[in-house]
C-alpha cells in the first residue's frame, strides 16, 4: 500500500478518541515526558533517550528508524536549527503533517525563520 493511501485511511478511520501516533525528532526528555501525559503515542527518533533525566513513558517509544508499515499522524520538530530538514523531509515522505514547535516568534529578517511547518506553535508572546 502506498505512503500516500496510507496517511489517507489513518486520517479517514481514526477514532476521534484514539491517541494520536507522532514522531518527535531529537525531543528534550522532560518536556516529552510532560507531552506524553496527553496520552498519545511519541516514537523519538534521533537521539537515545536519557534515563537518567526522566523515565520513559510506556507511551513513548525509542523509534531509530521510522517504519513505513506503521501509522503516523504527525512529525514534532521542537526548532528549526538542526531538526527542521529532517522533519520536513519525513513529513513529506509519509504524507503526514509537519508541526513546528517554537520558543520565540520568528524574525523575518532572518533565512532559518522563513522555514516553516504545516502548523506553527509558538510558545512564546514576545
Amino acid at each position: 500500500m502506498s505512503l500516500v493511501v496510507k496517511s489517507i485511511l489513518r486520517a479517514a478511520l481514526r477514532h476521534e478518541d484514539e491517541p494520536l501516533n507522532i514522531i518527535s525528532i531529537s525531543p528534550s526528555e522532560n518536556f516529552l515526558h510532560n507531552l506524553s501525559q496527553t496520552g498519545h503515542n511519541f516514537y523519538t527518533i534521533g537521539k537515545r533517550w536519557d534515563h537518567t533525566k526522566v523515565l520513559l513513558p510506556e507511551n513513548v517509544k525509542e523509534a531509530f528508524n521510522i517504519e513505513s508499515n506503521n501509522f503516523y499522524d504527525l512529525v514534532l520538530c521542537s526548532g528549526r536549527n538542526r531538526q527542521f530538514h529532517e522533519a520536513k523531509s519525513l513529513s513529506r515522505k509519509l504524507h503526514i503533517p509537519l508541526v513546528l514547535l517554537e520558543l520565540d516568534f520568528p524574525n523575518p529578517n532572518r533565512e532559518l525563520d522563513k522555514m516553516n511547518g504545516d502548523i506553527n506553535v509558538f510558545l512564546s508572546d514576545n
